[in-house]
């Protein structure tokens, strides 16, 4: 094997000490991420492993600075790289912001202590939005010996700990390597080992995205006047609706919009759910075409009942087949021509599953943080609600629905949670500890995102 082949040569090999610490071995994981990045990205990788970037210790040493050399967030040592990234302790509690890209197409690169991660800004000095980001020495074996050591101990919290780290991608990474290390299914492992809420908590943690979202759907068309369905389908872009028909028909053999003339028991709104999973065409992920949108807008109803493919068949179709840039774009235009919202108007003049359908889907396409902010919110005590909106969140925007929750509801997301499980009529005292710490894994990787800039730790082209 050539893993471990030349580790000897690299550890005897004078200097780089802090490379050493973080590349102990070749790894072809960090390998298959690497060859993918630009040159600008290498570059300022390199800097961050040797030090020769724009640091401070490092500029005053080529007589750039002349000023002192200490940890400005601890004042207890040199700011040399290797304390920023392994030892500083003021840095691992969340008091700095370490690094921030210059321009809008350099990559972000923010180290934790012993953990890199990596996400590409959104704009000129921009944190991510995401609260899950991808690892730079992701090793999917090592998690599956962790996990592996962990289940072994009966300790399904460090499992928790674990999975709720990882983007969905790794997860599933980490699902095939304890498949070829022990020849086991780490999912069927986990069930053995759990019950009830926190059972689905980490089957959901091991499922791919469009798996655990056809099984909610099947979960909330089953309980009656349960909505989650419902916002499942109409707050999913057109490439993953995609994926939930071709699994649902490969899962349970059968086609995803025949479930709903199973379980709905109003026409319309069976019609406009199949008609969104229905392709040809699919809705698309973005597109706004400018010159629809004055038209589009007299869709918009302005009397009861006009709501429905027989009444109003353009807004039926305008509604589940139009991309959610188009629909924001006709929603806002029509707001600043009547001064009224559409969404008011929906609920005003429709009634039913076509109401509750066409509301979700002009507030997710005007705002998806206020949206799923008002979702987790509501969910209150279910659990099965906060997980959907975090998982399916906490690659995308879960920081800004964070502030927004904080800010709508005068209260932190965390303590809402807990305070929420806690008042629960039900016995939620195991899923309490367990399911908050799960969201806590999540939400900790918000101390990466909202602090000032030191400006020394800029990388610059």
């Amino acid at each position: 094997m050539v893993q471990g082949l030349y580790t000897p040569q690299w550890q005897r090999h004078p200097g780089q000490a802090l490379g050493k610490k973080l590349l102990p071995d070749t790894s072809p994981y960090f390998t298959n991420w690497l060859v993918r990045l630009g040159r600008g990205q290498v570059k300022q990788l390199i800097a961050l492993i040797t030090g020769h970037g724009h640091f401070r210790k490092h500029l005053t040493q080529i007589g750039l600075r002349n000023e002192s050399q200490m940890c400005r967030l601890c004042n207890q040592s040199e700011r040399l790289l290797n304390h920023i990234i392994l030892d500083c302790e003021k840095l691992e509690q969340g008091d700095g912001h370490l690094l921030a890209a210059s321009t809008r197409d350099e990559w972000d690169v923010r180290i934790g202590k012993n953990s890199w991660n990596s996400q590409r800004v959104q704009s000129t000095r921009s944190p991510p939005t995401a609260t899950i980001l991808p690892k730079i020495f992701f090793d999917p074996d090592k998690d599956s010996n962790d996990i592996f050591g962990l289940m072994s101990n009966d300790d399904m919290r460090g499992v928790a700990a674990i999975l709720a780290k990882r983007t969905s991608r790794e997860r599933m990474e980490i699902k095939i390597s304890y498949s070829q290390l022990y020849g086991r299914n780490l999912k069927e492992d986990v069930a053995g080992k759990t019950k009830d809420e926190f059972h689905r908590l980490l089957k959901a943690l091991l499922s791919p995205v469009p798996d655990y979202l056809i099984e909610e759907i099947n979960w909330s068309l089953d309980q009656g006047k349960n909505w989650e369905y419902m916002s499942i389908i109409c707050t999913s872009p057109g490439d993953l609706l995609k994926e939930m028909v071709y699994k649902y028909n490969n899962t349970f053999g059968w086609q995803l919009r025949d479930i709903f003339s199973s379980n709905m028991r109003q026409a319309d709104g069976i019609q406009f759910m199949q008609s969104i999973v229905d392709s040809n065409p699919i809705r698309p992920n973005t597109s706004v075409v400018e010159g629809l949108i004055e038209n589009q807008i007299t869709l918009i109803p302005d009397r009861n009942g006009y709501c429905t493919q027989l009444e109003n068949g353009h807004l039926f179709q305008f509604m589940s087949k139009s991309s959610f840039a188009q629909i924001a774009a006709v929603a806002a235009a029509y707001e600043r021509k009547t001064h009224i919202s559409a969404v008011q108007k929906i609920w005003f003049y429709c009634w039913g599953d076509l109401q509750e359908a066409y509301s979700r889907i002009i507030r997710y396409a005007l705002d998806p943080v206020g949206y799923f902010a008002t979702e987790i919110h509501d969910a209150k005590s279910d659990d099965r609600g906060l997980t959907l909106a975090i998982l399916s969140r906490c690659e995308i925007d879960l920081v800004l629905i964070k502030e927004r929750f904080e800010t709508t509801y005068q209260t932190r997301l965390e303590k809402w949670i807990e305070a929420s499980f806690n008042n629960s009529a039900m016995n939620y005292s195991e899923l309490n500890s367990r399911f908050t710490l799960h969201l806590q894994d999540i939400l900790t990787q918000l101390k990466l995102v909202h602090f000032d800039v030191a400006p020394e730790l800029t990388i610059m082209n």
